[in-house]
């Protein structure tokens, strides 16, 4: 209906609808304004909180302008790590000056390569990078660094990106590889069987010598359960220790374990939960065969009963004491013959303690209890002797001599062993005789100084050497001599006043002065004191020391207290003084930096157990006080306590002062031990790491000194040889072996020690004359005594000897079976020469067992591009490594290259590795099949990339036509109501066009759509060509009848054509339209149609109309170019409908053409195959060919 047949109420209509329209979207346009405002509130409210967060983020926020290379902006933080701050780096000449100084030259050069890099080629790519920086203090931190480059219009203005602090997880990432390190080395190299299961039993991982035990290879054993390897009457037991290692139970058990041939062996088992690496839990089992120990346990059994018959019997106390319970775990008869007193008694009594405490005193049981805790602390393995008188149980004393040794197990001290002996008429001898010599050894052979026995009348009786030597009188000339004659005449009388004295029970101290022989007189320190004489006379006993020289020397000690305080000033540790009440009297000038004390301080008074912190108060106090009482001369350890809190590890010498012959305080000097003791603890860690494993390793460990001496052993050395460790200790280590091989020893012993480690298999003899098989590893390591010695590391090896006979067996059942694997299988030796390989692989490659003899490497089998990298796997193979590039090029005898896949694991013989083991796979059929997927691809990327390019088109034609009509609909709804209606025809013509070109554009793209989503349906059938082009250019004739444009048809064929007719009324329709469109006013357009072939129709449409150049033909049926145009009389072309065109004929299996000159026409011709021959024809949205056999 055109507008002119419309009425002014229709069209209010239709404008009142164009201007709902407009409203809806002047809406959307107003929410979008609305929305782009919120937008802007809500950024710079982003922006404020940016600026709190980098503020206080403990990492750094920055931004570097690319033209200054300057920072833009550097939060506080970085300052806070690294104590630089902005200012800072400018005083230093900039950002560039300053990172050459805290991150090398190098790495700043290595930074702008990659910003100049990014200047050129653009990227939107995050960078992350670890650099260590220099800080201001001297320290060294790891910053990681998160940047992206800013770009703006295209350009690159700035790096934005943020710094992290991660020295410490660098630190803890050095520990844990360190530590991976350890692990694997110990995992790899460990003569004990090691798995790691995950929490439901299945194995992650085993070792070769678990492999071994159980006979398993790695790969049979990786991902299965454990319970393979569980007895069926002991799974339930296998379940729940499963469930309580989980539960953080660390188990020991001794299990029995079946192997894959079906026999069973015995396992010492140590199990515990760990953390795998990604999180979940594990278990951990460390395993080792202990068949050949239930043998030695049945001997000890023996042992033990032995010992027992032969302690019953002797004639002294054996005994056995608990450590944790303080009772006898054993006392023997004997006890009860001397003291009268049964094991019985003695709980009676209330136990050992009750006991003790009676028969020995408290105090005595006091002393032994304390000593028990010293050893605890201490784990002294020496033995001990002490002697006390017991009460019996008839009253009298016994003497009884106690020798014992504390026993350890696991490094804690659990009992103690010893015999006790009685020996109390020996103490009865020995006080007579103590009694008779008392005064002979008291007086003159024991004493340093001068001694004279004098009866009542001062006549010498006896006199040492001592005084001869002081007085210059021989001993014959002072017997029998007066003392007096010693005494310078004005003093006689007071010496006869002190002989009354002495005489009357008074005991004289005095210093005096005493005429020699020569007439020279010398200052003696006299002691004097009346006794009783053999003869039962009173008599004087004198006590000369001759104090000349110290008299010379307290004159010196005046002038040394000067130059010591004097050299104390310059001492570089702490030197002080206290009296005896603990009062610091003296420091020196480090004293006081040391503590924090000034010498007012001092001046004040300041008492030296203010110094020493609380805990160490009582025992440095005691330490001091028998150093005052000269009872001890060692150090004393403690933290000594600075003004300021602080404290620090130290250990003080000191010695008393002495004047006067009194004590009158300590002096001393401190050193500052603080690292010393890290270095101590980490001693001590270690040496506990060390005992620990020593004592419960599965291994044999032996210590020997330089010699071949046995030092140390475990318990399972003694297992392993029937050998006591009291037999073995002290031993040479050539017990092992027979006389005629103790050379074999020394020549290894020579070895070792200069440096090289030995691994080899040994057979060594046991106690009772048997032999057995080891793996024995021995390396030279530094005792503690600063020699030098040798670790011994000892694994019975019995079992696997079995095991290698067997493995040999299976070597032959495994080349009977390759040879009748259709795949190639292979061995090689460790050069990879090849040792064997199936028919399968001989005739892959074109070679005979002739050439294999000979000597074939893997390298002739491999083309020359790949055999480098065959050859690191190969060897990276041996050391361990895992490789996931397995493809390589294979070499024919001929010359021929095709691609492999080979898979391979290692060969071990004899607990070394003896080559490669694989399976070679011809991979050349895979290989063309991925090319021809690949190229598929690439041809399914180009369509897409081809359609997407379309649809952009497609949607600006689409825009261009709507646009059109809502323009032209607001101008026409103004007219109307400015009741303009010369104007409303034209305008609704226009909309009307706009709407017929929208339409037309869409049908042609449903069609479109259809055919490439498969919806729609391809229905061949026959059907006469003549007809149809009748059908068609009917519907025609009024837009040629516009145009004044003849229509000619030309149709010489009368076979009926099989096809989908509506597909090819949609390819005539589209072409006739486009001919009518492109040709002007008095045109002529041509449809023909003829037999080109046997069974083939040529349909052709030919136009007067403008015709293409052709570079137009070249595009005109790609989708991702635009070849629509303006038609003659203004219209609008897509070029949608040619696409359907070439699609539609595709679909047929025929083809589509063009030929055109610019200005005189084109001409559209395609084929079809007629219904009389074999036709074929391609299924839609498919590469499949649909073949049919019709025949009229």
């Amino acid at each position: 209906m055109n507008y002119q047949d419309k009425n002014k109420e229709e069209l209010i209509n239709e404008l009142q609808e164009l201007q709902q329209k407009y409203n809806i979207l002047k809406e959307a346009y107003d929410t979008d304004i609305n929305e782009l405002k919120q937008t802007e509130e809500a950024l710079r409210e982003s922006e404020q909180m940016f600026r709190l967060l980098i503020t206080n983020i403990r990492d750094v926020v920055y931004s570097v302008d690319v033209e200054t290379k300057e920072f833009n902006y550097l939060s506080p933080t970085f300052e806070r790590i690294t104590g630089y701050s902005l200012k800072d780096i400018r005083e230093m000449g900039g950002r560039q000056a300053f990172l050459a100084k805290v991150v090398t030259e190098e790495k700043v050069t290595e930074w702008d390569n990659i910003l100049m890099q990014l200047s050129e080629f653009h990227s939107d790519t995050d960078f992350t990078h670890e650099t260590w920086w220099l800080c201001k203090d001297g320290s060294y931190r790891c910053l990681q660094d998160h940047w992206i480059p800013i770009y703006i219009n295209g350009k690159l203005v700035s790096t934005d990106g943020v710094l992290i602090d991660i020295t410490e997880r660098k630190q803890f990432e050095e520990k844990i590889k360190e530590s991976e390190k350890r692990y694997r080395i110990l995992f790899e190299t460990s003569p004990t069987g090691i798995m790691l299961l995950d929490e439901n039993g299945v194995i992650l991982e085993t070792n070769d010598v678990f492999s071994k035990i159980t006979l398993y290879t790695q790969e049979e054993l990786i991902g299965s359960n454990v319970r393979m390897l569980v007895p069926s009457d002991l799974d339930n037991n296998a379940e729940e220790s499963i469930k309580r290692i989980l539960a953080g139970e660390t188990l020991e058990q001794e299990i029995r374990n079946r192997r894959k041939d079906g026999t069973f062996c015995y396992l010492s088992l140590r199990e515990k939960a760990i953390i795998l690496p990604n999180g979940q839990r594990g278990i951990l089992s460390v395993s080792n065969d202990i068949t050949e120990s239930k043998h030695a346990e049945e001997a000890l059994q023996k042992s033990e009963e032995m010992f027992r018959l032969l302690i019953t019997n002797i004639r002294d106390v054996v005994y056995s004491v608990d450590v944790e319970t303080k009772e006898f775990n054993y006392l023997s008869p004997t006890f009860e013959r001397i003291t009268g007193y049964s094991l019985k008694d003695i709980k009676e009594m209330g136990g050992r303690q009750a006991f003790l405490a009676k028969v020995v005193t408290e105090e005595k049981f006091k002393e032994w209890d304390g000593f028990l805790s010293y050893l605890t602390e201490f784990k002294l393995d020496t033995d001990f002797k002490n002697e006390t008188w017991w009460l019996c149980k008839d009253g009298t004393y016994k003497c009884l001599q106690d020798r014992w040794t504390p026993i350890y197990i696991n490094g804690k001290l659990v009992s103690t062993d010893g015999v006790l002996i009685d020996i109390t008429e020996h103490k009865h001898f020995e006080e007579k005789l103590k009694e008779s010599e008392l005064r002979y050894r008291t007086l003159f052979e024991t004493s340093p100084t001068g001694i004279t026995l004098l009866d009542e009348n001062g006549i010498i009786l006896e006199a040492n050497d001592i005084i001869s030597k002081i007085t210059l009188y021989t001993q014959e000339e002072l017997i029998g001599s007066n003392v007096r004659m010693f005494v310078p005449p004005d003093l006689d009388h007071d010496a006869i006043v002190s002989i009354k004295k002495i005489l009357a029970g008074e005991t004289l101290e005095q210093e005096v002065l005493n005429r020699k022989k020569d007439g020279t007189i010398c200052n003696l320190l006299l002691r004097e004191k009346s006794i009783l004489l053999p003869n039962g006379q009173r008599g004087i006993l004198s006590v000369y020391n001759d104090i000349t020289e110290r008299k010379r020397a307290e004159e010196a000690l005046l002038k040394s207290e000067e130059r010591f305080k004097q050299l104390a000033e310059i001492f570089p540790e702490v030197i002080f003084e206290c009296n005896i009440q603990g009062k610091v009297t003296y420091t020196n000038e480090k004293g006081y930096k040391k503590l924090g004390y000034l010498e007012d301080d001092l001046a004040k008074g300041i008492n030296i157990i203010n110094l020493i912190v609380p805990e160490d108060r009582k025992r440095v106090m005691a330490q001091l006080q028998k150093r005052i009482e000269k009872t001890t001369n060692e150090y004393t350890e403690f933290k000594p306590l600075c003004r300021d809190g602080s404290s620090f590890h130290a250990i003080a010498f000191s010695a008393p002062i002495i004047q006067n012959h009194e004590v009158v305080g300590i002096r001393g000097f401190m050193l500052d031990i603080t690292e010393r003791k890290q270095f101590e603890e980490k001693i001590k860690e270690s040496e506990q790491r060390y005992r620990t494993l020593f004592e419960t390793s599965p291994t044999g460990i032996i210590l020997l000194d330089e010699n071949g001496i046995i030092l140390e052993a475990n318990d399972i050395i003694t297992k392993h040889t029937l050998y006591s460790q009291e037999e073995l200790v002290g031993s040479d280590v050539r017990i092992f072996v027979s006389p005629d091989d103790s050379y074999v020893v020394d020549e290894n012993i020579k070895r070792i020690l200069a440096g090289e480690t030995l691994a080899k298999e040994v057979v060594n003899r046991r106690k009772d004359g048997t032999f057995c098989d080891f793996s024995l590893r021995e390396k030279a390591v530094m005792l503690p005594n600063g020699q030098r010695g040798i670790l011994s590391l000892y694994n019975d090896i019995t079992e696997r000897k079995l095991v290698e006979k067997k493995l040999q067996e299976s070597e032959e059942q495994f080349k009977n079976l390759a040879e009748l694997i259709p795949q190639p299988i292979w061995e090689t030796d460790l050069d990879a020469n090849f040792t064997y390989t199936n028919h399968a692989g001989r005739d892959l490659f074109g070679y005979n067992q002739k050439d294999l003899e000979k000597g074939l490497n893997i390298l002739a089998l491999i083309a020359s591009e790949d055999r480098q990298r065959i050859l690191e796997n190969f060897f990276g193979k041996l050391e361990g490594k895992q490789f996931e590039d397995h493809e390589y090029t294979g070499l024919k005898k001929d010359g021929t290259k095709f691609p492999i896949l080979v898979y391979s694991s290692t060969i071990q013989r004899n607990g070394k590795q003896a080559g490669i083991r694989g399976i070679l796979v011809d991979i050349t059929e895979l290989k063309q099949a991925e090319t021809e997927i690949k190229l598929i691809n690439e041809e399914l990327s180009k369509i897409n990339a081809e359609k997407d390019k379309f649809f952009s088109i497609i949607a600006h034609d689409l825009k261009s036509h709507f646009n059109a009509i809502v323009s032209f609909s607001q101008i026409l709804a103004r007219q109307v109501i400015e009741r303009n209606f010369d104007e409303i025809e034209d305008y609704s013509k226009i909309i009307v066009q706009s709407s017929h070109n929208a339409m037309e554009l869409l049908k042609n793209l449903m069609e479109w759509s259809q055919s490439q989503t498969g919806r729609m349906n391809f229905n061949p059938e026959r059907f006469d060509m003549n007809d149809l082009i009748n059908e068609i250019t009917f519907f025609f004739n009024d837009v040629s009848g516009q145009k004044s444009i003849t229509i000619t048809k030309n149709v010489n064929t009368t076979e009926p054509v099989y096809a989908d007719k509506a597909m090819i009324s949609t390819i005539l329709r589209n072409l006739i339209s486009n001919a009518l469109k492109f040709t002007p006013q008095k045109g002529k357009v041509t449809i023909s149609a003829k037999q080109v072939e046997k069974s083939m129709i040529e349909v052709s449409v030919k136009d007067t109309g403008i015709g293409m150049n052709p570079e137009m033909i070249e595009n005109l049926f790609r989708l991702d170019v635009n070849t629509s145009r303006l038609r003659t009389d203004g219209e609008f072309s897509t070029g949608l409908g040619l696409h359907l065109c070439d699609e539609f004929v595709e679909k047929h299996g025929g083809t589509i053409f063009v030929t055109s000159e610019e200005g005189k026409g084109s001409e559209f011709k395609f084929t079809l195959p007629m219904s009389s021959w074999s036709n074929t024809i391609k299924l839609p949205n498919t590469n499949q060919i649909l073949k049919h056999q019709q025949t009229i």
